[in-house]
């Protein structure tokens, strides 16, 4: 199966409970993220705060947290279905920042890699 890349760039400090993306995939025929090594992440400047939770969803549904801790610019990556996760025309996937933002948590790069079928 050929692969699939999606990476984001967020250069700003967010706010509050901002939905940092929001796509709908048009491509035909699907794209599957494998659990486990489908999500990259990391940020720019370090966050100062207490932990900071962002969330990964498909059509509304929580897949995976980015869980940032004060200090660091590396998250855990947590995946909520804990099997492969598949997207089809007019699926969606979105980002959303945490209900409280960082003063300092910024340049935030996600990436995703999967393949089409």
């Amino acid at each position: 199966m050929p692969p699939f890349q999606l990476a984001l760039f967020f250069p700003s400090v967010y706010t509050a409970s901002q939905t940092l993306w929001f796509m709908t995939f048009l491509t035909p025929g699907s794209i599957t993220f494998t659990q486990g090594s489908w999500i990259s992440a990391s940020s720019r400047t370090t966050f100062t705060s207490n932990t900071k939770v962002f969330t990964i969803f498909k059509n509304g549904s929580s897949i995976a947290t980015l869980t940032f801790n004060a200090g660091g610019n590396t998250p855990t990556i947590s995946s909520l279905t804990g099997s492969p996760v598949s997207f089809i025309p007019n699926d969606n996937l979105s980002i959303t920042a945490p209900p409280v933002a960082d003063a300092t948590g910024s340049g935030l790069s996600i990436t995703f890699l999967g393949t089409r079928a």
